[in-house]
């Protein structure tokens, strides 16, 4: 491994990203399918034998760390084919059939859900590049239907042919952009192939620990890297620094959601389909995208179904705080003061869904409370906001009468303070503890202030905005679950 600098990533000025397993889950989505393809194809060449026994032989072939290549030849051998004809042909046809599964095929994929936030963020500071080992025109096709072209200065791409050794391209890129190696960070998802090389040459290195090779260990110093994540924002967290940011988010998930009848007759409002995902899931994964550490939901109505939807979306850091008695928005809130060390933390109504970047804007400590608004042509159905500059003076809670169109989105920043107020409000005609309340008496300190909304904003308050929304999120190409190939 070549000398470099003890972790001085503030020289740091480019980063270098592998593509497969690093940027999109291409272990499931596509290496899976495409194995299974190509022993299909190798039946048809004329290997006699079950495919499921094949298939699993070749899963047990290539945990001996076989390249792809490597693991038809051991095929053949394992079967005893003679037939040197015989041999080349099936060998080509499992081969061939691998490597061009995506272009044939043309299956749908799609990249893990932080990286495009986490990327975005990262191009504003650093140059960005990807390298990327395979047949170019399936690599192509790959990060055109990921739509990920735009997020970096240059790609490179290397033939399969060649063999994975990715040194000498890295040095190339070095040479390209006049960059030191270390100067240069290399992310990458194995640790013969991206990390070595790049310790080799000095580069810092980050392991993504996903894929197949994800439980592998290095076997020498140059596969060892500077830096192991599971995901690529937590790479963010340590490029790009967010020193005094609020971390802690409050998602309010627990009411009945009467609204929304016969719908939530078996589960909470939070869980009822959008697109044929749980409106919940949605939102966590913004919250994700928006850089939060630590994630609570408020629940009450139905929370097992919670429970078992975190666990089937693999949202296992979110936290649960039950509210046993739903007596309103201000009650439940009232609840968080056990979680909260004198510090800001941020309230979500949860079944409402904002932008990753209006819910990052809220992150930043300034002192004060914030609640956030947005112009809507039908301020009737929601809060209105009354405001004094950039001061909340107070919230009418849905007017009869046309008396202002900047309404409440449920999404706010709170101080501590909050808990004071919340100790002294009263319940309210319907017999809750409203939080719009509480942020009003504060208001009159001129403790609150009113942002506005800068992307999106959706309200899913009853079963007629289902649609509106689904709309939504399918003009804007939002969530895109599954990434259409172009031919």
């Amino acid at each position: 491994m070549k000398r470099k600098k003890i972790l001085l990533l503030s020289d740091l000025k480019a980063v270098i990203f592998d593509l497969d397993d690093t940027l999109y889950d291409c272990y499931e989505q596509l290496v899976k399918p495409a194995r299974r393809f190509a022993m299909k194809q190798m039946i048809e060449a004329g290997l006699d034998v079950p495919f499921n026994k094949l298939l699993s032989k070749s899963n047990e072939l290539f945990k001996q760390k076989h390249t792809e290549k490597e693991l038809y030849i051991k095929i053949v051998d394992f079967f005893d084919i003679k037939n040197e004809q015989k041999r080349k042909s099936i060998i080509h046809a499992g081969y061939y059939s691998y490597y061009n599964y995506f272009m044939l095929k043309k299956p749908e994929i799609t990249p893990f859900p932080d990286v495009e936030f986490s990327l975005d963020k990262l191009r504003k500071r650093y140059k960005l590049f990807m390298l990327t080992v395979g047949i170019r025109k399936s690599q192509e096709m790959k990060i055109k239907a990921l739509g990920l072209e735009k997020y970096f200065d240059r790609i490179y791409y290397k033939s399969v042919d060649y063999g994975a050794d990715k040194k000498n391209l890295l040095k190339q890129i070095l040479k390209d952009h006049h960059l030191q190696a270390d100067e240069t960070m290399m992310v990458g998802n194995r640790r013969d192939s991206d990390i070595a090389p790049a310790n080799n040459i000095g580069c810092f290195t980050s392991l993504i620990q996903h894929g197949e090779y994800a439980h592998l260990q290095p076997i020498n110093d140059d596969e060892t890297p500077d830096f192991e994540f599971k995901r690529v924002s937590q790479l963010c967290e340590i490029l790009v620094p967010e020193k005094g940011k609020i971390n802690k988010i409050f998602v309010l998930a627990a009411g009945k959601g009467t609204n929304m009848m016969p719908l939530t007759k078996n589960i909470p409002k939070v869980l009822v389909k959008v697109n044929d995902k749980p409106f919940l899931w949605y939102l966590l994964t913004n919250i994700q995208k928006a850089g939060y550490k630590e994630i609570f939901l408020i629940v009450g109505y139905k929370q097992a179904k919670i429970k078992e939807f975190l666990k089937k979306y693999g949202f296992k850091d979110v936290k649960l705080i039950e509210q046993k008695r739903l007596l309103g928005t201000g009650h439940a809130v009232s609840l968080l003061h056990d979680y909260i060390e004198r510090e800001n933390f941020v309230v979500v109504a949860g079944d409402n869904l904002y932008s990753p970047g209006d819910l990052e804007v809220l992150r930043k400590n300034d002192g004060y409370c914030h609640v956030v608004g947005r112009v809507d042509k039908h301020p009737g159905k929601y809060g209105v906001m009354f405001q004094d500059k950039d001061y909340l003076v107070r919230i009418k809670e849905k007017p009869k009468k046309l008396i202002g169109n900047l309404v409440n989105t449920s999404l706010y920043k709170f101080t501590p303070e909050i808990f004071k107020v919340l100790k002294v409000i009263n319940k309210s005609e319907r017999g809750e503890y409203e939080l719009i309340d509480a942020i009003t008496k504060l208001g009159g300190k001129k403790m609150v202030k009113i942002s506005k909304i800068q992307d999106y904003w959706l309200d899913m308050g009853t079963v007629e905005d289902i649609p509106e929304v689904e709309k939504f999120l399918k003009k804007k190409h939002l969530f895109r679950n599954k990434h259409k190939w172009n031919s």
